[in-house]
């Protein structure tokens, strides 16, 4: 078991439990001393026939009052809370009296070895059983020496002092069981409460360097380890990287950038080449071990790797001023915490690229926006474009007027009509018993006219509602039409340049070509006037040079 889950000193074990389970014996026992040796105190000198009977010596009556006084002492000191004092006074005193009482008195050594081995570690323990041993086989000695033969009582007295020997050994090893068992419990307890706080850490924590440096805290300060810190593997593999580490130490080491090559003769290199725990039991003769410069206290160190599924990613690293310090449990525990920085290396590394993903798709859907906007402006531009040049051309009628049952040209937009396209809305007005309704014609965000109707009677959602959906379909069926002419009149054209072009086929004379090409473009195109020049075009230096004319 490691050093920091069991005894400390002699007389000052680290378990909570197991010292107040001893603080209660040291109670316990002073108390039963104090009964006990006030009963027997009452017995040697209340009842004087006693002495007639079996007489009793005066050193038993002052080792029974002295036991009493002594016990009541450290039975006040245990409790008003100096149970240390009160251990080492109880093992002290009875000790004493041990050895000095007279061989008829053996239960007072008997009494010695059983608060040695509830409250002693195990050193003392043995210590004060080869005393106890040694003063009862002296006691042993001298009775086979004074007795000539192998009597009753001697084999009696024998095992007698062999079965008092027996007690304590059995207390202290239920005692030593009882340690055992509480300091696996709290192993246990500070692996799960850890455990579980790294496990909320993780979850909570999206920085990898704050998780990181929550962690090497908990464990430093719930394990007593002198320094813990983590490194993980870079990009290329070759290096674990200092990310983490405890103190003042800690931070130079951050500051220099330490780190240490996978597969070097050092703890951190073996581990993750390996991928499995490795400790430097004493540093000073292991040869897996390197020596940094600013933690020379360091005895001992042990490493367990950091993995993502089969994957080592890195190292929890944690360093003791003891050599020897570190065994199976230690290593279950910390490697349960490197599974969990593990997963956060996993999750952080996911988020990471999730985060990238979120990024590229905000920059994709700006873009696409973007473009959206573009092709929506140019489709405003190129309609806008389109229906000023369908509005300038002769064909094209700039608008009608429903009057009296007849449909005339009426060019001319009315105030209404001029409101509803400069505002982009639906104009209402009434006047008496009329009312009059203006909605604009939209295409792709443009207004290519407007639509105006007048009524007898109030303008209602219903009526304003159905002249808006008939002012929207209008206006695509308007685009279409449009369109439509668009394609005839492009269709003529290509037609007429068709039939010009076959015509060039039987027509051989270069003269003949300009001639014809000239007709046909006067009569289609109506003109009044064209010409076709052939050659090199005069320059102010040069003479004029006429390969071929025509004219009309």
């Amino acid at each position: 078991m490691s050093a920091r889950f069991s005894s400390i000193s002699s007389l000052a074990p680290t378990l909570g439990d197991l010292q107040k389970l001893r603080t209660r014996f040291i109670q316990a026992f002073s108390a039963m001393l104090t009964v006990a040796s006030l009963l027997l105190s009452v017995v040697l000198f209340a009842l004087p026939a006693l002495d007639t009977a079996q007489p009793i010596g005066l050193n038993t009556r002052v080792y029974t009052l002295a036991i009493g006084a002594v016990s009541t002492v450290l039975l006040v000191l245990s409790l008003r809370g100096y149970s240390l004092f009160a251990a080492i006074g109880l093992i002290a005193a009875l000790t004493g009296i041990a050895l000095a009482a007279p061989p008829d008195t053996p239960a007072l050594g008997l009494l010695a070895l059983i608060a040695a081995a509830a409250l002693c570690s195990r050193p003392v323990f043995i210590a004060l059983a080869l005393v106890i041993a040694g003063k009862m086989a002296l006691e042993i000695a001298q009775l086979i020496a004074a007795t000539e033969t192998l009597s009753f009582e001697l084999v009696r007295f024998i095992l007698t002092r062999l079965l008092l020997l027996v007690i304590p050994l059995i207390i202290r090893y239920v005692f030593e069981v009882t340690e055992r068992s509480l300091a696996e419990a709290q192993r246990t307890s500070i692996v799960l409460r850890t455990s579980a706080e790294i496990g909320a850490a993780s979850t909570q924590l999206t920085d990898l360097k704050t998780l990181f440096d929550r962690v090497i805290d908990l464990v430093q300060e719930r394990f007593n380890f002198y320094h813990v810190q983590v490194f993980v593997i870079n990009e290329t593999g070759d290096q674990a990287v200092l990310q983490a580490s405890t103190g003042e130490i800690g931070r130079r080491l951050l500051a220099r950038s330490h780190q240490l090559a996978v597969g070097s003769q050092s703890v951190i290199g073996q581990v993750t080449l390996r991928g499995e725990p490795v400790v430097a039991l004493d540093t000073d003769r292991d040869e897996v071990h390197f020596r940094n410069e600013l933690l020379l206290n360091t005895r001992s160190e042990l490493a367990v790797p950091i993995r993502d599924g089969a994957v080592v990613v890195g190292a929890l690293d944690v360093q003791s001023i003891e050599p020897n310090a570190f065994d199976r449990t230690d290593v279950e525990a910390l490697q349960v915490i490197a599974d969990f920085l593990g997963t956060a290396l996993r999750n952080a590394a996911v988020y990471d690229e999730q985060a990238r993903v979120v990024q590229q798709n905000q920059a994709l859907l700006r873009e696409a926006e973007e473009n959206i906007r573009l092709i929506q402006r140019l489709n405003r531009e190129l309609t806008r474009a389109s229906w000023e040049s369908f509005s300038q051309s002769d064909a094209s009628p700039l608008g009608i007027q429903a009057k009296g049952g007849q449909v005339v040209a009426n060019p001319h937009w009315t105030d209404a009509q001029k409101t509803a396209g400069e505002e982009r809305r639906t104009v209402t007005q009434q006047d008496g018993e009329k009312s009059l309704v203006a909605v604009p014609l939209m295409l792709r965000g443009e207004v290519i006219g407007a639509l105006e109707v007048e009524n007898t009677g109030q303008a209602d959602t219903t009526t304003v509602a159905m002249l808006e959906d008939v002012a929207q379909r209008l206006a695509i069926s308007l685009e279409n039409a449009r369109l439509y002419e668009d394609s005839r009149d492009a269709t003529a054209q290509e037609q007429f340049i068709n039939t010009l072009a076959a015509r060039y086929q039987s027509v051989t004379s270069v003269d003949e070509l300009l001639r014809m090409t000239l007709v046909e473009l006067s009569e289609t195109l109506g003109a009044t006037r064209g010409s076709i020049r052939l050659g090199k075009l005069e320059l102010a230096n040069d003479a004029p040079v006429r390969n071929g004319a025509a004219e009309t």
